[in-house]
This record gives C-alpha cells, sequence and structure tokens, in this order.
C-alpha cells in the first residue's frame, strides 16, 4: 500500500510537472513584442543598407523606415503597464500603424508610384482621434484591438491590390508570394477583430488572450514575408533588365540580333504546331553612309533612332522589329499573310519617304529600302528567311532604291512589288 501510495504521488507529481512545462510554453505577450521588435529592427537596418547600397531600387528606403516603426511601436508596447499610456498605447499604435502605412507607400513607390496616397495620412489621423478617445474619454481595450485590426487590415488589402493590379507577368512569383502575405495578415486581422467583438472586456493587454498573442507572432511573419519578397521583386526585375540589355540594340531600343534568334525560335515552334504564316521585312535605309559622310555620326545615329521609333509605332504588339547591324533591320510579321506582308512593307516605306525632321539647323530627309518573304519549309529558319528577304532588298537597291521587292519561293528569284 506505502508503494501504491508512493507511485501514486509520483504520477501526481509528473503531472504536476507537465502542467507547469505547458504553462512554459503559453506565448508572452511581453516576450513576444521584444522577439518582434528585434526581427523588425534587424530587417529594418538591412533595407537602409540596401536602399542606400542600390539607390535605383526604389521603395527600400520607405520599407527601412516601416520596419523601423515597427521596431519603435512593439518596443514602447513591451512596457505596456510599466511606462505611461502616451508611450505603451498611443506611440506605440501609432508607430505600428505608421509601419502598416509606410509597408503600402513602399510597395507603391516599389510600382512606379511618387506621391503619396492621401488615404495613408488620412486612416492615420482618424486613427489617432479614435485611439485617444478610447484610451482617455472612453477607455476600452477592446474597441483599441477593434480599431488597430479593422486599420491594419485595410492596409494590408490596400498592398494586396497593388500586387493585383501592377504586378507585371515576369515578377508574378515573387509578387505572388508577397501578395499571399499581406492577404494573410489581412484574413487574421478581421479574424482577431472579430473574436475581440464577440469575447468579454479586456481588462489588461498584457492578458489578452492567444489570440493578441499571435497578432505578434504574425507581424514576424508579415515583417519577414514581405521584406524578403520585395527583395526578391527587386532580384527579379533586375535579372529582368539585364535580360533585355543583353536581347536589346542600345542605339534604337529595338530588339538585337540575339533577341531576333530568341522571338524567333518561339515563332518557329508556333507554327509548327499551329500551321500560322510568317511574314518578314528586311529594311535598310537608303544612302546612309552618304548621310553620316555629310552630317556627322552623331546625326547619323540620330537617323537611325527616328527611323527605328517610326516603324515601331506602325507595327502591331505582337510584331517582332530589331536592328542587326548598321542601318538594316528586321521585322517578323506573325500570322500574316503574304499580301498583307508586302502592304505592310509599302506603308513603311511611303511613311520614312515623307517623314522630315530638323537637327542642328538641318532638315534630313531619308527613305529606306524593303525585301519581303515568308516562311516556308525551304525557309524555315531565321537565317534562311533573312537570306531571302536580303536578295529581294537587294533587288530594291538594284532597281532605284526607295522600294519594296518580295523573293519568290517557288522560281527562287526576287521580284519588284509595284502598289
Amino acid at each position: 500500500m506505502e508503494m501504491f501510495f508512493k507511485s501514486e504521488k509520483r504520477v501526481a507529481t509528473n503531472h504536476s510537472e507537465r502542467e507547469d512545462e505547458m504553462q512554459l510554453i503559453t506565448l508572452d505577450i511581453r516576450t513576444l513584442s521584444f522577439v518582434t521588435t528585434s526581427v523588425a529592427a534587424i530587417y529594418g537596418f538591412g533595407m537602409l543598407a540596401f536602399s542606400l547600397l542600390q539607390p535605383r531600387f526604389r521603395g527600400f528606403f520607405l520599407l527601412a523606415l516601416a520596419n523601423g516603426t515597427f521596431a519603435i511601436g512593439l518596443f514602447f508596447l513591451g512596457y505596456r503597464e510599466i511606462l505611461s499610456d502616451v508611450v505603451t498605447i498611443i506611440a506605440a499604435n501609432i508607430c505600428i500603424l505608421s509601419g502598416h502605412a509606410l509597408y503600402y507607400e513602399a510597395i507603391r513607390k516599389c510600382f512606379g508610384e511618387e506621391r503619396i496616397n492621401p488615404i495613408s495620412p488620412a486612416i492615420m489621423v482618424v486613427t489617432l482621434v479614435l485611439l485617444y478617445r478610447f484610451t482617455y474619454s472612453a477607455p476600452s481595450i477592446n474597441k483599441r484591438i477593434i480599431l488597430l485590426s479593422a486599420m491594419g487590415a485595410l492596409f494590408a488589402v490596400l498592398s494586396l491590390l497593388e500586387f493585383i493590379r501592377k504586378t507585371p507577368d515576369y515578377l508574378r512569383v515573387p509578387g505572388g508570394m508577397t501578395a499571399v502575405v499581406f492577404a494573410v495578415s489581412c484574413v487574421f486581422q478581421l479574424f482577431r477583430l472579430g473574436t475581440t467583438i464577440k469575447e468579454g472586456q479586456i481588462a489588461s493587454f498584457m492578458d489578452a488572450g492567444e489570440t493578441h498573442a499571435y497578432a505578434l507572432f504574425l507581424m514576424i511573419v508579415l515583417i519577414s514575408g514581405s521584406t524578403f519578397g520585395l527583395v526578391w521583386m527587386a532580384s527579379g526585375r533586375l535579372e529582368y533588365e539585364m535580360t533585355r540589355l543583353a536581347t536589346l540594340d542600345q542605339l534604337t531600343k529595338v530588339l538585337n540580333r540575339r533577341g531576333l534568334e530568341d522571338a524567333a525560335l518561339q515563332e518557329f515552334s508556333k507554327l509548327n504546331r499551329e500551321e500560322e504564316d510568317l511574314g518578314i521585312i528586311f529594311a535598310d535605309i537608303d544612302h546612309f553612309k552618304s548621310l553620316n559622310d555629310r552630317y556627322g555620326h552623331r546625326i547619323g545615329d540620330e537617323v537611325l533612332t527616328v527611323f527605328a521609333s517610326l516603324v515601331r509605332k506602325e507595327l502591331r504588339l505582337h510584331d517582332i522589329f530589331g536592328r542587326i547591324g548598321g542601318e538594316e533591320f528586321v521585322i517578323l510579321l506573325p500570322d500574316t499573310s503574304f499580301s498583307n506582308s508586302l502592304e505592310t512593307a509599302e506603308r513603311l516605306r511611303e511613311m520614312v519617304e515623307k517623314m522630315c525632321f530638323e537637327m542642328e539647323g538641318n532638315e534630313i530627309y531619308m527613305t529606306a529600302s524593303f525585301g519581303v518573304a515568308m516562311f516556308t519549309q525551304q525557309a524555315n529558319s531565321l537565317e534562311k528567311m533573312i537570306s531571302c528577304a536580303d536578295k529581294a532588298l537587294y533587288h530594291s537597291k538594284r532597281e532605284g532604291r526607295n522600294k519594296v521587292s518580295y523573293f519568290m519561293s517557288e522560281n527562287g528569284r526576287p521580284v519588284l512589288y509595284t502598289s
């Protein structure tokens, strides 16, 4: 019997120890606030360094400020019931909400917006007035939580809408991941709001319960996830720009030869699947060497730029336009018949012929010659299509320039086109 009672006491003791252990892992709001302060401060300093070293990436200074205000607000929050209410309620919560507002403005700036959305300061002013009321005039911890949850959810929704409306296709993965972080934040804020409405009056925020403790844990997720996501987006944008630089002609800002080859490969794969037409136009500015010799290379470069701009405006969005060297340009016309390819070349010829622009007191006129060919079983690569169009272009030059010729694949010879 004595052994039984000893065993029973041992079981009771073990059960009591397990209860103590369970109490040890209970989320403590004060501890979480200081942990979250550290996380926000680390990310704040990191983003500040990033914004100073990489000023071309807009929005990251605001992101650093956002994390900094989060850190200050959470630090003040950790001293609730130790320091004054002005510091631990008014200042702390305004700093935390300012972090949400700055996140929203940082995202807008990353997407190219220059001015602050007036809704941000308006929300802050309304929140400050109501926060003061629910702290002094009509004190209520529940109402403060409901107010701040609603405003936090509003900023999360506004941020989410920015991602939905403005994320370019090449940033869909990092943009989508970051958008999910704000969506989760919004859902939790609304859940917390609903929970607070239903529960009884909270006597002390530091003992408010696990839902409000999880709000601090969620802030760690928001700070880490959104900061990582925006840095990932900046990295993706940089990679995209480097790829564009590698495939763009730096003078005219149209595709270079590599860019043309990459785009052509995609079009050829579509042709094999869908059996669509693909036309090509080879264009060459007439007497370009004489223009260079007469006016100088600077004006020669301007002629190339003006020509490229004129042609690009006349083409469809899915047409492929590039410069392959000197004054030679290539246009690929997806899903375009032979007759429509000829009409496009003639329209471009007439437009260039009528063009006159002034530079350094000189009136510059120019004309261009064009060669047209089509994708066929024989001309089934970019090089072969260019070769066929080049023969037609040479025919236009030989016949007096400022003309359009086309290459007949049946007899393998160029023919002069007349409208």
